[in-house]
């Protein structure tokens, strides 16, 4: 049960639907039936198709062109006629595609109108098709939420999220035993508690996190492949707000869960997805970053080396692997800092030497991000320095030059120059003078006439 080319909640759950006997083209009394509101239709649906190539091919003044027609035949339809669900819903759908296009050509002022209206319509629609035009609601609800987000304007986020829920919780009434359903109000409970964690209010994030988890349940108590991929999501949130209130024994037990949950989801797998071997390995970070702020380094250290074991399955020259990547060589560099802070040398030398290996992994990959390069030199810095304080001399100033090379070509301008020069006038200071004029005659030697 597709409409012609419209977007209804409905048509992703299909047998579910029917079974309950919800039929979204119930139109008796509306007039659809006649040739000419149907032939109009058909042109909305065609002007919408169109909209969708032009976007597909990225002429975005084509694409807009056909959504503003899409939505003037629309509201011309009814004008003319008795208000249908068919029609409401194609002018809905028209508007929040027109909304889509203003959100990626950057235009977020004409985007939030847009969804403001199409969230209207979609409220007309309740008393047509409940079902259909609830869902719907929420998930306009829940994109206004991350518009408004992205924006920076977490207070409207944060209302338009609050409404998502209050939708999704009527709708749970109205079919408290779909699935989706039930997803839907669990995602809008996570959108909930990223505001609020957002602005600070970090009981009620918990609140929202906790609810989100316990919702997202399939009726028969059992959770789909996709409701464990959100439970994920959902507990390195949840986390990261206990780290931020203190609790680090809660924050410790929401990582855990969510590195069981991503051991457990392809057992008998020998090649993992890449996007598991990435939760895998950011679920060991989070932990290991917990145990490091408890004092905990040996703990921290055992975490952070399984994952850079892991990380052997990643592919390093894909952009959201090599986030995963540059996330574990910062908790690592922290750890070594802690680590030689607190006396335990041992824990910090194995921290700065893995931190160097990934790091040089991801540049070799491609990435040659300042911020990288700063990481990898503060490391190989404070390698030279744990060796020095071991007495060799010769693997200390080995490593003071590798970063010396990495902080000479380094990007200044996207970097805090009191930082750079402070670990710069660091590694001069450890330099003898002979060596540090060895190696400004070779970086000479190296450099074009």
């Amino acid at each position: 049960m597709t409409f012609f080319g419209g977007r209804s909640f409905l048509s992703r759950a299909v047998a579910t639907f029917l079974l309950l006997g919800i039929a979204v083209f119930a139109t008796a009394g509306t007039g659809f039936c006649q040739t000419e509101t149907e032939a109009s239709v058909t042109t909305v649906d065609g002007l919408m198709n169109r909209g969708d190539a032009a976007m597909q091919a990225r002429q975005f003044e084509a694409a807009r062109h056909a959504y503003e027609k899409a939505v003037t035949v629309a509201e011309s339809l009814l004008a003319e006629s008795v208000e249908s669900d068919a029609v409401l819903q194609r002018y809905a759908n028209s508007l929040w595609k027109l909304g889509e296009l203003e959100v990626l050509v950057g235009d977020i002022d004409s985007a939030r109108e847009v969804f403001a209206l199409s969230m209207e319509v979609s409220a007309r629609r309740v008393t047509l098709d409940p079902a259909d035009a609830q869902a719907i609601l929420v998930e306009d609800l829940n994109r206004l939420g991350d518009l408004e987000l992205g924006a920076g304007s977490v207070a409207a986020a944060q209302e338009a999220y609050r409404k998502s829920v209050s939708v999704a919780e009527s709708l749970r009434l109205l079919l408290p035993n779909n699935g989706l359903v039930t997803h839907l109000h669990a995602l809008s409970l996570g959108k909930l508690g990223d505001a609020e964690a957002q602005l600070d209010n970090l009981s009620i994030a918990r609140e929202a996190y906790t609810r989100s988890l316990t919702v997202n349940v399939e009726p028969s108590g059992d959770k789909s492949p996709s409701m464990l991929d959100d439970d994920i999501l959902i507990l390195w949130s949840l986390g990261t707000v206990e780290v931020r209130a203190g609790n680090l024994g809660a924050a410790h037990r929401a990582f855990q869960s969510a590195l069981v949950i991503a051991e457990g989801r392809y057992p008998g797998t020998e090649r993992l997805p890449q996007f598991a071997v990435r939760d895998l390995v950011t679920a060991l970070v989070r932990i290991g970053e917990v145990q490091s702020l408890s004092g905990k380094y040996d703990a921290a250290l055992a975490s952070l080396e399984r994952a850079v074991e892991t990380t052997g399955a990643l592919d390093a020259t894909d952009p959201d692997s090599a986030d995963v990547l540059l996330d574990l060589v910062e908790s690592l560099c922290a750890l070594g800092q802690e680590a030689v802070a607190s006396r335990h040398r041992e824990v910090g030398y194995a921290a700065f030497e893995h931190c160097t290996k990934i790091a040089e992994q991801v540049v070799a990959a491609g990435w040659e991000q300042s911020h990288l390069q700063f990481v990898l030199a503060a490391a190989l810095a404070n390698l030279g320095s744990l060796e020095e304080q071991l007495g060799n001399q010769t693997a200390a100033f080995d490593h003071y030059e590798r970063s010396m090379d990495i902080l000479w070509n380094v990007n200044r301008a996207e970097l805090s120059n009191s930082e750079v020069n402070a670990l710069w006038n660091f590694i001069t200071r450890r330099l003898p003078p002979k060596r540090r004029v060895e190696q400004l005659k070779r970086r000479l030697k190296r450099q074009p006439d």
